[in-house]
């Protein structure tokens, strides 16, 4: 018969003695209500946790709901804003292509079977770059013709000065009579005001040449706002070179000259007749941007009126003084592969206007000022007198097609 181990049955009773039932019915009132206590304590505490994270998560859905609302409505917007200003292009380009083709249309031979007796007047043949327009109150113009309110009574027009400027040259002449551009009925679909009218596109300023620029426009046109004479504003319609050749002070100068002045006198290595030339083409550009009419506009040699990418893409007002249309294209849609720092040392260094005669007769003296010859200016409105030099065309060879090209 086996004998139990009494170590084992020792063992049992210790274990036995030491595990004590947990059933409620085992415990005290006082300890039951204390258990009771800690649960409805824990659940108010779980209930607590769980309200907060659904008020934490109700509000991030809120929160979430409210910003893509406003995204949505911000994009909502700026699509509309983009249709609307694309269905102004398109109308404007239909408006325009649609004056070009009435301008051929009624610039056939007068032997042509279709042509009837039209009037007929000499302007200088319209930019085919100018066929795109981005403003919208060029979209206004365009449909009821009339000129837009701030430059409505931008002056009166500016005088011919003599057979160099009022187009009686020879080749200028000749030019003409094989481009004369009829005079619009009332129901044309856009007026020669209209595209005078277009102005650049400028962006903020990147340099200090356009931060002069910009502000003088800007001030120019806050004293046309305060009603400020024209004459005032703008001043004399030719630039004067008092300052250039006298190096004297330029505070008796026209605010216009004087600035245009101080811009040229950061280049002392620049030769008399290009200073003359820079000076013509700045003061020309300025003087349009500050009046934007059609005599100003027409005052412009036409190399010098912006093209469809001047007036649809933002860029820096230094660009518009630069003599070839298609390089202006290429600065304006390569800002920084060519930025003002690097282009305007080669530009102002090598570039010529090939004048054969003398530096002092690139001016004369008229009623006190100096202003340019028109001979000289006649000479340098020819855009085939502008020409690179050899150094221009080992730095920047990618821009040759386009200064040829623009010649």
């Amino acid at each position: 018969m086996d004998n139990p181990n009494p170590n084992n049955n020792l063992n049992r009773r210790t274990t036995s003695a030491r595990r004590k039932p947990r059933n409620v019915s085992s415990l005290s009132t006082q300890q039951i209500q204390h258990k009771r206590d800690l649960d409805r304590k824990a659940q108010r505490a779980l209930r607590q946790r769980v309200k907060c994270r659904l008020q934490d998560l109700e509000e991030d859905l809120a929160r979430a709901k409210s910003s893509s609302s406003d995204r949505e409505r911000k994009m909502m917007d700026e699509i509309q804003a983009l249709r609307d200003e694309n269905r102004k292009l398109r109308s404007c380009l239909e408006s325009i292509g649609q004056f070009a083709l009435d301008g051929a249309a009624m610039d056939r031979p007068s032997g042509s079977p279709d042509s009837g007796p039209v009037e007929e007047e000499e302007h200088e043949p319209i930019d085919e770059s100018l066929e795109l327009a981005n403003q919208e109150d060029v979209v206004a113009m365009a449909a009821s013709g009339a000129e837009p309110r701030a430059f409505a009574n931008c002056g009166p027009e500016p005088e011919h000065r003599d057979q160099y400027l009022d187009g009686s040259g020879e080749d200028y002449h000749q030019h003409h009579q094989h481009h004369h551009l009829t005079v619009l009925s009332p129901s044309s679909s856009i007026s020669s005001s209209a595209i005078a009218s277009v102005l650049p596109r400028h962006s903020s300023s990147v340099c200090p040449l356009d931060t002069i620029l910009l502000d003088f426009m800007s001030s120019r046109r806050a004293m046309l706002a305060k009603g400020y004479t024209m004459d005032a504003v703008l001043g004399p319609s030719q630039p004067s070179l008092q300052a250039i050749l006298h190096s004297e002070n330029p505070t008796a100068l026209h605010a216009t000259s004087r600035v245009l002045t101080e811009i040229l006198s950061t280049f002392p290595h620049v030769a008399l007749p290009e200073k003359a030339a820079f000076m013509f083409v700045m003061f020309r550009t300025m003087r349009w941007q500050l009046c934007p009419t059609d005599s100003n506009y027409e005052a412009m040699p036409r190399w010098l009126r912006p093209t469809a990418i001047q007036i649809t893409i933002p860029h820096s007002a230094w660009i518009d003084n630069i003599p070839w249309p298609q390089v202006r294209d290429i600065l304006i849609q390569n800002p920084e592969k060519y930025p003002h720092s690097v282009f305007s040392e080669l530009y102002s260094q090598h570039v010529t206007i090939n004048w054969p005669y003398g530096s002092m007769d690139t001016v004369f003296n008229q009623d006190d000022h100096v202003i340019l010859n028109p001979i000289f200016e006649k000479h340098v409105r020819r855009l085939s007198n502008w020409t690179v030099s050899s150094q221009f065309k080992d730095y920047l060879p990618e821009m040759m097609d386009a200064i040829g090209s623009s010649n």
